[in-house]
């Protein structure tokens, strides 16, 4: 998708963005239910998230045991590993979601996703508040030329606080 290609917020007032993240539980189905929910309440645009869950995490935290009710694996990198779709899940509910003329997009934590989400030509990025100040991935983000929503809410940093 080139910019001429790219949506215009400016016609979509409201623009109200659903946030299913990865809370489909590493379910296709449930994630195609969750954009026809979205889409049946009002909402213009629906946002997953992806993650190269081996490089952004050390590899401590990667192989970390994970026991709780939540889990998804034995290892926190397991469960992170379970949660995420690759380029098949995406291409099919990006397509699901045009078919129900909602807008489809994900918030990408490091570079690898970046790329990712810029392979399946989504026509935008959400940047996530914990990476405010991460000016390289922004950069990276930036240099797609499409549109950016830059989350400010959950960040927090006593430096400037």
């Amino acid at each position: 998708m080139n910019k001429k290609d790219n949506f215009d917020i400016k016609k979509q007032l409201p623009f109200v963005i659903a946030e299913i993240g990865h809370n489909h539980q590493g379910s296709i189905e449930t994630a195609k239910k969750m954009i026809k929910v979205a889409k049946d309440c009002g909402a213009s645009a629906v946002k997953f998230q992806k993650r190269n869950n081996k490089k952004l995490y050390t590899k401590k935290l990667y192989n970390q045991i994970y026991d709780n009710k939540n889990s998804y694996g034995a290892t926190y990198g397991e469960h992170r590993e379970f949660l995420e779709f690759g380029k098949k899940e995406y291409l099919e509910l990006k397509n699901y979601a045009k078919s129900l003329d909602i807008i489809f997009f994900a918030t990408p934590f490091d570079f690898d996703s970046v790329d990712f989400l810029s392979e399946i030509d989504v026509p935008a990025y959400k940047i996530a508040s914990a990476d405010l100040i991460n000016t390289p991935l922004q950069k990276h983000i930036a240099n797609q030329d499409k549109q950016i929503f830059l989350s400010t809410g959950g960040w927090y940093n006593e430096r400037y606080n």
